[in-house]
């Protein structure tokens, strides 16, 4: 189980089709205990090293233009990525366990996975303005990523939606998306880090641990060649439409 669920992991948390609700749908279409919390992270740690990874130059080179000049701290790119954390990262930390409890439901899984498809196909049609990144566009960004604590929306998706509905371009968009992957995963890794330390959990996670580190190299750069393509968003956005029919249909029988 832990295989599949960390192949869904690499290949959901980037590519714009949301992988809470992914790590959550299998265990129940199996009728088998939810993983928890605490796998998610496994995997989520997994991701976050390959999207390091991947954008290791870009990083650098924030962390670089940082060092050279970090005040007006707002002005720098590192700055951004920290505000536009800020709002997903305290409302997670203060109700982490209402989201867990509340925001589990399929039929609100499956509106959100197509209402949500709706809002990127949309975005990604609009025509680039051309703008480039500041502070409000940034903490609008953030604020749309509050969304994705509810299984369904995506991360990826809405923080690419929501930097191409403020005028970015597509491959700009996607790039502060993936950054903005880098603090949040983070964060969420060191919240929930004090669950992980169990006696023989790290070891029987290590080897799904990397095949979700290489699946998600993978979906990153096959989000970007989607974004470049004609159709690569209406593919996603069909099939996050036929998860959503799978999710209610599956739930009816039931």
């Amino acid at each position: 189980m832990f295989f599949l669920l960390a192949i869904i992991q690499g290949l959901c948390e980037f590519l714009p089709v949301s992988s809470s609700a992914h790590l959550w749908l299998l265990p129940w279409l199996l009728k088998s205990p939810y993983q928890g919390l605490a796998i998610d992270v496994v995997f989520h740690f997994a991701t976050l090293i390959a999207v390091i990874l991947y954008f290791r130059k870009e990083i650098l080179l924030i962390l670089l233009r940082f060092w050279q000049k970090p005040f007006p701290l707002y002005k720098t790119e590192l700055g951004l990525l920290v505000l536009a954390t800020l709002p997903a990262g305290l409302i997670g930390l203060f109700f982490q366990n209402k989201i867990e409890n509340l925001l589990r439901s399929p039929f609100l899984i499956a509106f959100n996975s197509a209402f949500f498809a709706l809002v990127l196909l949309y975005a990604h049609k609009r025509l680039s303005s051309e703008k480039s990144l500041d502070f409000k566009k940034s903490l609008l960004i953030g604020i749309a990523q509050v969304l994705s604590l509810a299984p369904g929306v995506s991360r990826s998706g809405i923080t690419y939606s929501a930097g191409r509905l403020l005028g970015l371009p597509a491959l700009e968009a996607f790039r502060f998306s993936m950054l903005l992957s880098v603090p949040t995963i983070l964060g969420a890794s060191i919240v929930e880090a004090p669950r992980l330390i169990q006696e023989g959990e790290m070891r029987a996670t290590l080897f799904p641990f990397l095949l979700a580190f290489l699946v998600g190299l993978l979906a990153i750069a096959l989000f970007q060649r989607l974004i470049k393509s004609k159709r690569g968003i209406l593919l996603l956005s069909l099939y996050r439409f036929l998860l959503a029919a799978v999710i209610v249909l599956v739930a009816l029988k039931r």
